[in-house]
C-alpha cells in the first residue's frame, strides 16, 4: 500500500493538537477489521479562473465576469468553492443539482458538492449570476471529478445489541415509526442567509478518526455495500463537541440510528450534523458561534462505543468534512 497516498486522510489534529493516526483500529467496543485506501493528496492548483460565456456581456468595459474555482479537480465526496467577482448572487448547476451563490463582497460565492456516486471525468458547471450592474449573466467552466478509493471496514455488531437493546432504547425515547432518512433529508434541505465564515474547524480537536466518510462496510460478514455518511471521531463520553462553524440549530432530536442528533444550518445550503450525543448544549432556534460547545459525546442510537458521527452537507449532498479542514480543496 502506498502510504504517501494515505497521508491526507490519516490525520485529525487542529488548533495545535498533535496528529493522531489510526490504521484498522478504533476505540469502539465492537470488533473492526479494516482495510484502507484513500484519495491522492498530490499537489493541485488552489484557484483557477476561466473567462465566462455571457448572455448579457460584462458589467463594465474591460471587466468581464468569470468563475473562479478553488480547485480545478475535485474528488468524489469533495467540494469546490466557486466565486464570481463583481456579481451579487446567483445559482450554480452541476450534474442537474443547484447550489446557491451569495454575496460575500465583492463577489458571489458558494460551495458545490460532488456526490460519492458522481461519475469521474470532465464535467461542466454553469452559473447564472446577477452582476453588480444588475444584468443577468450565464457562465460556464469545466471541472474534473476524480475517483476516490474508499476505505472498507468489516464490522461485527452483537445480535443482542442490534436488536433488543436499541429497540428498547427507541421505545423508551418514543421514536418508534420515525423515518430517519426522510427526516434528515428535510432537515438538510434549505437555503437560508449565510452564517459561515472560513475556516471550518474540527468538532473535537486531537482525537483519532475511527471511521472515514464514504467508507464501505460489511456487517457481521455480509456483503460490502453503501457509503458511510460522515466521519466518526472516537472520544470518551461527555467530551465537548464544538460547532464546526457559525450556525443556527435546526434539529435536536433522538433518532433510531443516530441517537441524539443535533443539526446546524450554516446558511447557503450548508449543514452539519452531530450524532450519538449524550447531551445537548444548544436548543433549536439558537444561534451558535464557531467553536462553541453544542453537545457532548455519547453512545446513543446504533453505536458500538462512544464516538461522534459528524456529517457535512451542501444542498443535500453529503460531503467529506475532513477535506474542508486540510486545505486540499483550496479553502
Amino acid at each position: 500500500m502506498d502510504r504517501q497516498r494515505l497521508s491526507r486522510r490519516r490525520f485529525l489534529a487542529f488548533a495545535g493538537a498533535a496528529a493522531v493516526s489510526v490504521v484498522g483500529t478504533s476505540n469502539l467496543s465492537g470488533t473492526r477489521i479494516a482495510t484502507t485506501a484513500s484519495a491522492s493528496s498530490d499537489a493541485i492548483e488552489r484557484r483557477t479562473a476561466v473567462p465566462g460565456i455571457s448572455r448579457a456581456g460584462p458589467t463594465t468595459p474591460g471587466q468581464p465576469l468569470e468563475i473562479v474555482a478553488s480547485i480545478p479537480r475535485v474528488y468524489q465526496g469533495g467540494a469546490v468553492r466557486l466565486d464570481v467577482p463583481h456579481a451579487t448572487h446567483g445559482t450554480a448547476q452541476l450534474l442537474g443539482r443547484s447550489y446557491p451563490l451569495v454575496s460575500t463582497t465583492p463577489e458571489a460565492a458558494g460551495y458545490v458538492g460532488v456526490d460519492v456516486g458522481d461519475p469521474p471525468g470532465l464535467t461542466t458547471v454553469s452559473v447564472d449570476v446577477t452582476a453588480s450592474a444588475g444584468n443577468t449573466v450565464r457562465l460556464e467552466r469545466t471541472l474534473e471529478i476524480l475517483k476516490t478509493n474508499w476505505t472498507v471496514a468489516h464490522i461485527w455488531i452483537p445480535q443482542e445489541l442490534d436488536n433488543d437493546d436499541r429497540a428498547a432504547e427507541a421505545s423508551d425515547n418514543g421514536i418508534d415509526g420515525i423515518d430517519e432518512n426522510e427526516l434528515l433529508k428535510s432537515a438538510y434541505n434549505g437555503n437560508s442567509y449565510r452564517r459561515w465564515e472560513e475556516p471550518w474547524i474540527v468538532p473535537i480537536p486531537g482525537v483519532p478518526v475511527s471511521s472515514y466518510f464514504g467508507e464501505q462496510r460489511s456487517y457481521n460478514g455480509g456483503p460490502i455495500s453503501g457509503h458511510h455518511t460522515g466521519t466518526d471521531l472516537a472520544a470518551p463520553v461527555s467530551t465537548p463537541i464544538l460547532a464546526t462553524n457559525h450556525g443556527t440549530v435546526v434539529l435536536a432530536q433522538q433518532l433510531p440510528i443516530r441517537g441524539k442528533m443535533l443539526v446546524l444550518d450554516h446558511g447557503t445550503g450548508v449543514y452539519s450534523g452531530y450524532a450519538h450525543l449524550s447531551e445537548y448544549e444548544a436548543v433549536p432556534g439558537e444561534f451558535v458561534e464557531r467553536g462553541q460547545v453544542i453537545g457532548r459525546v455519547g453512545n446513543t442510537g446504533l453505536s458500538t462505543g462512544p464516538h461522534l458521527h459528524w456529517e457535512l452537507t451542501t444542498s443535500g449532498i453529503r460531503v467529506d468534512g475532513l477535506r474542508w479542514l486540510d486545505g486540499t480543496q483550496g479553502f
